[in-house]
């Protein structure tokens, strides 16, 4: 995770991945950094004793940023 923003109420956390892809490859990259961004969402969020209410993941490679769900 490269980025939180953290408020009285809420974390954002977003994710930037730099490795190199085609776009048809986007799903597949998703369901592999899943687990590691919910992973940081919830350290994040015992730390900070705050929900993480939006996390992204931004793909350089194809331009995108993903948004996911909450676990």
């Amino acid at each position: 995770m490269e980025l939180a923003v953290v408020t009285a109420e809420e974390i954002w956390v977003l994710d930037f991945k730099t490795d190199h892809f085609a776009e048809q490859e986007l799903e597949a990259k998703v369901r592999l950094y899943r687990p590691q961004l919910s992973l940081c969402a919830r350290a994040i969020a015992r730390i900070y004793g705050r929900p993480v209410t939006r996390r992204w993941l931004h793909f350089f490679a194809v331009g995108r940023t993903v948004e996911l769900d909450a676990d």
